[in-house]
């Protein structure tokens, strides 16, 4: 109800509405203030916990799944400094750099370590490698524990070298008993094992080029 300027509600009951809502309208407005300074203070902890040197003891997931290929400003999650790995690292597609540089002391560790990478050839049989002209260096690590040298492109393969005895022979799709190698099969490279048992070798490939 509106009143002309000068003019006051007499009717006492009336009086009692008007004063109850104008209570009602105090007390949200009092709580709403309340709320705000909650969220305020809120905020301002976030603010300085993102702003502060933080320790996350869970598994933090990112689920964004933006890629990035070219470039150390893209992607789902960009960090501006270095990024240290206390533990293994496991990149589910490929590491994108301009240059590697390998930084561990050669008194201590090795540069790069491939033990992890092995593959099991059935006896009298072979497996085959993704394409690719490069370096193949694969280490016997059933039987004599040597390691032979490959060499592959222009759908060849040159044997280079052997660390001991005479178990890697000259590229052949048939070595003979108790021989293996790494060959040409008309389409792919692949290694062949010519030890009537199976063989787990260590393989570390260096491609330089993505097609045979």
């Amino acid at each position: 109800m509106v009143y002309a300027p000068g003019t006051q509600e007499r009717d006492p009951q009336k009086q009692n509405m008007a004063l109850q809502q104008h209570a009602g309208q105090l007390e949200t407005a009092n709580t709403n203030i309340a709320t705000n300074t909650a969220n305020i203070t809120t905020l301002q902890g976030d603010y300085v916990s993102k702003t502060a040197n933080n320790s996350l003891s869970g598994t933090q997931a990112v689920t964004n799944t933006t890629d990035a290929s070219s470039s150390s400003s893209g992607g789902a999650e960009t960090i501006t400094g270095g990024l240290a790995v206390g533990k293994k690292l496991y990149v589910g597609t490929s590491v994108n750099t301009p240059i590697t540089e390998f930084s561990a002391a050669p008194a201590t560790a090795w540069s790069a370590d491939f033990q992890s990478c092995t593959i099991t050839v059935a006896g009298s049989g072979n497996s085959v490698i993704p394409d690719g002209a490069g370096m193949v260096m694969l280490t016997d690590g059933s039987v004599t524990g040597s390691t032979g040298v490959y060499l592959t492109g222009g759908s060849a393969v040159a044997f280079v070298a052997q660390s001991t005895g005479t178990p890697f022979v000259t590229p052949t799709t048939t070595p003979a008993a108790n021989k293996y190698c790494v060959a040409f099969n008309g389409t792919h490279y692949a290694i062949y094992n010519g030890n009537a048992g199976s063989i787990t070798f260590t393989v570390a490939m260096l491609r330089t080029r993505a097609t045979v």
